[in-house]
């Protein structure tokens, strides 16, 4: 699955503003299955930029909270959060207006959304994330019809 961020207009929008937080949920179209076979959600989802996906996987990386992301399945809200992807926003607008200086307002980043399994040792610490073999099923809600909501915490300076 791919979602598409709109950089541009999220740089353009808070020009002289302090990105304080970025929240993105992808809620799931329930699947009340009756099947004694039926499958259920992955519980954990991955979120990395389209262009690092081969290197993620090929290099055994964990999420860095920066280009990369694990949220969890809540089955009460039936969605994936990614509670912050702050770091991801600024990275992004950093890296444009480094090779040009501006942030056109049509850019956007494409990220993957891949099913892991994610190993954590005795403390609780993320050890491993490979992809979810298990059969799982969980079909996203998103698309021209269905945009995804997009929280946006700022500052903005009174003068």
């Amino acid at each position: 699955t791919k979602a598409t961020l709109p950089i541009g207009k999220i740089a353009n929008a808070l020009k002289n503003d302090t990105l304080n937080s970025v929240k993105l949920s992808f809620n799931a179209y329930n699947t009340n299955s009756t099947n004694q076979f039926g499958m259920s959600a992955p519980k954990y989802l991955l979120m990395v930029r389209a262009k690092d996906l081969d290197k993620f996987f090929e290099d055994n990386l964990l999420t860095d909270d920066v280009t990369s992301f694990v949220a969890t399945y809540s089955s009460a809200k039936n969605q994936y959060t990614f509670t912050n992807i702050t770091r991801l926003i600024t990275t992004c607008i950093a890296e444009k207006k480094a090779l040009n200086g501006t942030v056109p307002e049509d850019l956007t980043e494409d990220m993957v959304l891949v099913p892991v399994s994610v190993t954590f040792d005795s403390n609780n610490k993320m050890v491993s994330i490979r992809h979810d073999l298990k059969p799982g099923y969980v079909k996203l809600k998103g698309g021209k019809d269905n945009k995804l909501k997009l929280e946006v915490i700022y500052s903005k300076l009174n003068k």
